[in-house]
């Protein structure tokens, strides 16, 4: 009897040992994994919130540079209508006018001029293309032909 005693003890020590480890690491496991998707979860919310809002400040920095962009170009349009208007005042509408028209003749006069030195560019260009053909071009054959009787003088030489 005091076999089956010892035994028994053993076995239920042995179970018992068993079975605490296995709820402990079961228990552990469970904790560990809890913990870490936790924190993974926060990890990952930090960065989302981190992302989103250097998104947003990128996003506010755009819009800040075109609505600044904006605004001075609407500055600029005020400050040449103020200029313009100045001018009218001091000069009178008419000599305003009559300077635009002469902006405009001017501005027309540069077109032309340029247009002009591009016809001339392309003309020399023509030019200097048809005589290097010319040079490389073979000689012209010429034929001779014998006078006919009776013409001699109507091929006499042009003064």
């Amino acid at each position: 009897m005091l076999v089956t005693l010892t035994v028994s003890q053993w076995v239920m020590t042995w179970v018992s040992q068993w079975v605490m480890m296995w709820v402990t690491l079961t228990v552990s496991q469970w904790v560990m994994t809890w913990m870490s998707q936790w924190v993974m979860m926060c990890v990952m919310v930090t960065v989302s919130q981190w992302v989103t809002m250097w998104a947003q400040l990128e996003e506010t920095k755009v819009q800040g540079r075109a609505a600044r962009t904006e605004v001075v170009k609407r500055v600029e349009k005020v400050e040449v209508v103020k200029r313009v208007e100045k001018v009218e005042e001091m000069m009178g509408e008419a000599k305003v006018e009559e300077m635009m028209g002469e902006a405009r003749a001017a501005t027309m006069v540069k077109g032309v001029e340029k247009e002009v030195e591009k016809v001339g560019k392309m003309m020399e260009d023509r030019r200097v293309a048809r005589a290097e053909l010319m040079d490389k071009a073979p000689p012209a054959r010429t034929r001779e032909f014998a006078p006919v009787p009776g013409t001699e003088r109507l091929r006499a030489p042009v003064p």
